[in-house]
Formats: structure tokens, sequence, C-alpha cells
């Protein structure tokens, strides 16, 4: 199960498309930059996901241009998706693991699922920010500037996860955002 299979199912549950889209959504997305993926990672993968059934191939011709092949989820991609998504967002390998899972999670797994598993990460984010709090003020004067600094530099970052997971929490639970889950049940 990697990042790049995950971000290019996501794509595809939200529409289909051919090569040269996968280009366009990346960089709308910025997902070269915060999820490290590329466009040719994103070729391989598909040639992957369709030998698995993951994904489908269709041969389309528009007018006069040459023919394009234009890839589908397929049911039993859509159930790995949700399976690779609750995976990363329960036990990510890296952070743009589990930020990948929470930019594909809607229409993908339920609600309280998503919740849970969202909430777990704000508990594990404040343990690290106390750690990190509690060792800087612990060893302070035997730390070097550029110590300091890098310090200073996470603590920002655990700040930074922590009120963004809160936000997505708010944001979840309101009804015109609940209903973008799944329902109970529907896998």
């Amino acid at each position: 199960m990697s990042r790049v299979h995950l971000v290019v199912l996501g794509m595809l549950k939200e529409k289909p498309m051919y090569g040269y889209e996968f280009k366009y959504f990346i960089e709308e997305r910025s997902l070269e930059h915060w999820a490290r993926i590329n466009l040719p990672a994103v070729y391989k993968a598909l040639q992957a996901l369709e030998e698995k059934g993951y994904v489908s191939g269709k041969k389309e011709i528009e007018g006069n241009n040459p023919p394009r092949t234009v890839y589908h989820i397929t049911e039993s991609g859509s159930r790995y998706m949700s399976r690779m998504v609750i995976k990363n967002l329960k036990h990510p390998k890296n952070k743009p693991d589990f930020w990948v899972a929470i930019a594909f999670m809607l229409g993908t797994i339920e609600y309280e699922t998503a919740r849970a598993l969202i909430q777990r990460q704000l508990g594990i984010e404040e343990n690290i920010h106390r750690k990190i709090l509690f060792d800087s003020m612990k060893k302070q004067s035997g730390i070097p500037f550029n110590g300091k600094i890098l310090m200073e530099l996470g603590l920002g970052f655990h700040e930074t996860e922590k009120r963004c997971l809160s936000r997505l929490l708010e944001e979840m639970a309101k009804p015109e955002n609940r209903q973008l889950f799944i329902s109970e049940g529907t896998k």
C-alpha cells in the first residue's frame, strides 16, 4: 500500500481521468509539495493498480484527437482505498501518509471511524508537544543555538498540526460535512 496508490485512487474516486488530467490535479492540489507525488509515479501506480483490478482503463476517442485511455476506479479499488485510508489514519508511516488519508477520506470511510482516528492522532500530537516542551525546558542550557531553533520549529509544527486536527474535527461535525462520509455499513 503506497501513498501514490492512495492518491491515484482518490483522484479517480472524484472523477474518471485520462493521463494528462492527473498532471492538472497534482498541480491544482500542490500534491508534489505536501504529499511528495509526481506524474511519473502516478503513471507507474496506474499500471500497478490496473494489473490488480483496482482501476480500469478504457480507450476513448474525442473528435479528431488520437485515442486516450480514461481511467476509472473499480468497486474493488474503492474497497482497497477505504482500507488504505483507515490504515494510514491508524498507523501512518510518516506525516504525508496521514494527511493524504485525510485528503481522500470523504466518501470513503464512515464519520465515526474518521472522528475516532483523528482524535487519536490529536492525542498523539499533544503528547509529542508536551514532550518537546518538557525536553526543551529541561535541557535549555546545554543545547546549542541551532538545536534550540530546531526545537522551536518542532513545537511550531506540532502546534499547527494540533490546531488543524481540532479544526478538522469541528468542521467534520457540521451536518453539511458529516453527510460527506459513507453511511454505516456501506463499504
